[in-house]
């Protein structure tokens, strides 16, 4: 099996891959612009937005994120043109431009409503836009040209069938149908001169003008470049490529390159000084071979494909070899060696020549983890050992075992393999390897501390402190720090900086202190999560993939002296085995895991653009979108500040990772994804907002935008006076109802003080009048009872003179003592002292008692009244004058008037009567 393989190799090995370096190409799907797969055309702004004409629609890319904005008919576009502040597009008999409004949103504006109606086109797609001398020009297939100067459309006559306009020192050329070159002057076609740039006459089929220089590809397959009358052919092997592979657009990108767009075969890119062409197809990264249009801007080709779009950066010093094919796979190691490339990969070991030729070594099958050059020879670290590389093969094999690294420090050279460390030396050109005693485990990588102390580390187990014999022929002491609490996570990486041992750990930074013989923290060094250290001879890098995917150098002091920009490589770096290597003072390379790339270390790879300000495009809320024309005093309503997207970017950084930084009620610091920046729950109060970004060494904030979140709406100023008025008006009212109880209660307090005076004073007088009752009661029943006694005595006077009357000797006399006595009994005075004295007692009792009883007589009401004063019968009788059985017939007959029954009695009735 093995031999098999070798043959096939050995066959491998005479396959030339005549793959060269590319500059950094960026690819963008429908997965990231959400439209259609074809792309007819694309242009950039004056503030580096990018345009694109989609079947779906117009796209838009602020370098950031990508929107679609579609026709209102839903018709694909053709065609694109960015004029200031108006984005003019073509499609199918429609063609228009697109303005930015007040909130942020491209509008379109149909231009035609503009054409007479005379002039109507049916059935066109317009597939060219362009400006010359202040005049917008569409062009379309079949009827030919229109022009728009702001206000009117107009046609040229016999434009049918014209093609490749272009510009070239202020004439306006075509392509008519007979592929002649002619001018449009002043509204009409015309020929050219003889004097005309020696074009007359010539059949070409495409033609392009840029910075005074003039590029026409005749009918028979040859381009020509026209410049300050000179006129430079191109190479045969590149008209033979744009004949066969249909030449379809050309832009000069700068004095001295032009790029070529073909149908079949991506893009050629031909350099006039040096006379050297480089392909760019879908085998170097194109997502697709046919290219519809593209344009140079700031170093920036963007191309719009049949299949997605694609940003390459040909101004960049990062140059990039991809193996396509599959066969090299992951570079783990690049050394530049007797001028060749040395690519060190997990199928064997291959060479890059500077004819750009990828040749594998023979018998170098299988994973192979490093390269190191020492002492003038190439060592290839292996799976099966360690080989030096001659000529282009594995000449001599060092050991039996495979090796992970060769180190080498003060002509010390010791291996870490698969089941310990070698020790390597080299006398009178021979090399002799032999295992270090004592180290049974894999070591993967070796720091020298000093001469007999070396720190070697196992991926999973950690550390170790190790101190040789002086023959280095055993360990005689190993201390094991994978244990350390410090060093928790599994992977530890161990570095030797400025005579320091520094290890990494979980992304915090520890080193080793000799004295105390223990590992402590190393503040100060690489702050932040996703940062590699990578040690090159004396230079140190740190690979960011958190902020700004860059590569920054360091100082003697740890700090950034130079930073490249490798977002283009990024995604490609061996994750774990990323390497920087020296090519010479200036080239550094970087191994890849489908190649590697070059960039020059006295170039920074990207333009300064700290002198732009970033641009807010949008601010919206889900339910409301506000203005951006005028942001020096936007007021979000407070609902609205519960979820508000501020959509923003930075001109002409493309890619670029941003964030923002919010100060105010709420501080906040965190990334802008997909140009949006996205403030939940802001409070009440005025905040600034930041955008931040890192452009090479320099580390900027932009002032993006003051704006103040309004208070809600029952804290806001007018609800406030409302509130302070409702507050004077509950005060108020507090005060007149509390003053107003306080009176009431007074009242009441008053009230019930005179009721109960009152109460107590008719409490007394009642006292006073009841026992004044009483008293005149006692008085009348006393003056009663002196008038009963008397009228006894008179009655028995009375009755004892009419006794003696017979007897008496003075009938006469005697006869009128008994009528003085009975006049004397029956005497009205005395009764009406009784009757007035009765009446104050009982007031109304008479009148109530007549006017219930009317038939009552003067006697019954007599007898009604001492009957009530509680006279007895026999008490009654000589008050009336009568006797005892009198007074009973008399009480008889009453009752009988006053209609009581025979149990009731005539004293209680007389009582309770009122």
């Amino acid at each position: 099996m093995k031999s098999i393989l070798s043959i096939a190799f050995l066959l491998f090995a005479n396959i030339l891959f005549s793959q060269s370096f590319i500059p950094s190409i960026k690819n963008y799907s429908i997965e990231d612009y959400k439209a259609d797969n074809q792309n007819w055309d694309i242009d950039v702004s004056n503030t580096g937005e990018v345009f694109v004409a989609n079947n779906k629609g117009l796209l838009r890319f602020n370098g950031q994120s990508w929107e679609l904005y579609e026709m209102p008919n839903k018709t694909i576009l053709r065609s694109v043109f960015c004029d200031n502040d108006k984005i003019y597009t073509g499609s199918y008999e429609e063609f228009g431009f697109w303005k930015k409004n007040s909130f942020g949103k491209y509008v379109y504006t149909s231009l035609m409503n503009s054409f007479d109606s005379s002039k109507k086109v049916n059935n066109e797609q317009f597939w060219k836009i362009l400006k010359f001398k202040d005049v917008i020009y569409f062009r379309s297939f079949a009827r030919g040209i229109y022009t728009y100067n702001g206000k009117e459309i107009k046609y040229i006559e016999n434009s049918q069938g014209v093609s490749n306009e272009t510009i070239y020192e202020n004439n306006l050329l075509l392509i008519n149908r007979n592929q002649k070159i002619i001018k449009l002057e002043e509204g009409k076609l015309l020929s050219l001169n003889q004097n005309d740039y020696n074009l007359k006459d010539l059949e070409v089929v495409n033609l392009f003008a840029d910075n005074n220089s003039l590029f026409y590809f005749t009918k028979k397959g040859k381009g020509y470049v026209l410049r300050n009358g000179k006129k430079t052919p191109l190479p045969k092997n590149l008209n033979l490529f744009l004949s066969k592979n249909i030449l379809n657009k050309v832009s000069f990108y700068n004095r001295n390159k032009i790029a070529f767009g073909s149908i079949k075969k991506g893009i050629a890119i031909y350099d006039l000084l040096l006379n050297k062409t480089e392909y760019i197809s879908k085998s170097d990264g194109l997502q697709n071979n046919t290219v519809l249009s593209f344009k140079n801007f700031l170093g920036n080709l963007w191309v719009a494909l049949d299949n997605g779009i694609a940003q390459i950066n040909v101004n960049t010093t990062m140059s990039f070899f991809k193996d396509n094919t599959g066969a090299l796979g992951t570079v783990y190691d690049v050394e530049y060696f007797n001028n060749n490339y040395f690519l060190a990969s997990n199928t064997g070991v291959y060479t890059f020549s500077k004819n750009n030729e990828l040749t594998f070594i023979e018998g170098s099958e299988g994973q192979t983890w490093s390269l190191d050059v020492i002492e003038k020879d190439l060592i290839a670290n292996h799976t099966n050992g360690s080989y030096i590389i001659k000529n282009n093969t594995f000449s001599q094999k060092l050991n039996d075992v495979g090796v992970f690294c060769t180190v080498n420090y003060k002509n010390i050279i010791l291996q870490g393999t698969y089941y310990g460390v070698n020790y390597l030396k080299k006398t009178n050109g021979l090399w002799a390897s032999k295992t270090v005693k004592n180290i049974p485990f894999l070591v993967d990588n070796i720091v020298f501390e000093n001469e007999f102390t070396i720190w070697i580390s196992h991926p999973h187990k950690g550390v170790y402190r190790v101190i040789l014999n002086s023959d280095y022929s055993e360990a005689i002491k190993i201390t094991s720090f994978g244990e350390s609490k410090k060093l928790d996570q599994s992977k530890t990486e161990v570095f030797r900086i400025n005579d320091e041992v520094i290890f990494s750990n979980g992304n915090k930074w520890f080193t080793f202190n000799k004295v105390k013989k223990k590992i402590e923290d190393y503040p100060n060094f690489i702050k932040g999560k996703n940062k590699n250290l990578i040690i090159n001879k004396n230079e140190k890098w740190v690979i960011d993939r958190e902020a700004q995917n860059s590569l920054i150098l360091l100082n003697n002091k740890f700090e950034d002296s130079l930073q490249f920009n490798i977002s283009s490589a990024n995604e490609r770096l061996v994750s774990k085995y990323e390497k920087v290597i020296s090519k010479n003072d200036s080239i550094r390379i970087l191994n890849l895991n489908d190649g590697f790339a070059t960039f020059n270390i006295h170039k920074i790879n990207f333009k300064q653009n700290n002198n732009l300000n970033p641009i807010v495009e949008k601010i919206y809320s889900p339910t409301n979108t506000f203005n951006t024309k005028n942001l020096n005093d936007l007021e979000i309503p407070y609902n609205d500040a519960n979820f508000i997207t501020i959509q923003t970017y930075l001109p002409f950084n493309y890619g670029a990772n941003l964030e923002y930084i919010l100060t105010g009620e709420i501080n906040e610091l965190n990334k802008v994804n997909n140009s949006k920046i996205i403030l939940q729950n802001l409070k009440a109060g005025n905040y600034s907002l930041y955008l931040k970004t890192e452009l090479g060494i320099d580390k900027t904030e932009k002032k993006l935008i003051d704006f103040k979140v309004l208070p809600p709406w029952y804290l806001s100023n007018f609800i406030k006076v409302l509130y302070l008025i409702l507050l004077i008006i509950i005060v108020w009212l507090t005060y007149y109802y509390t003053n107003k109880r306080i009176k009431s209660q007074q009242l009441k307090l008053k009230k019930e003080y005179v009721k109960r005076t009152q109460e107590r004073i008719n409490k007394i007088e009642k006292e006073n009048l009841k026992n004044e009752i009483n008293s005149k009661k006692k008085e009348l029943i006393s003056s009663t009872a002196s008038i009963i006694k008397r009228n006894e005595v008179i009655l028995s006077l009375r009755n004892e003179l009419r006794r003696l009357l017979e007897f008496s000797n003075n009938k006469i006399r005697t006869e009128r003592l008994i009528k003085m006595s009975k006049e004397k009994i029956e005497d009205e005075k005395e009764w009406k002292v009784f009757e007035n004295n009765f009446k104050k007692l009982h007031e109304d009792f008479f009148k109530k008692l007549i006017h219930k009883y009317p038939k009552l007589t003067t006697k019954d009401l007599k007898l009604c009244a001492y009957i009530k004063m509680g006279f007895s019968t026999k008490e009654i009788a000589p008050l009336m004058g009568i006797t005892v059985r009198g007074v009973e017939i008399h009480r008889y007959r009453l009752r009988k008037k006053l209609n009581l029954d025979s149990n009731e009695s005539i004293h209680n009735y007389l009582i309770l009567f009122n």
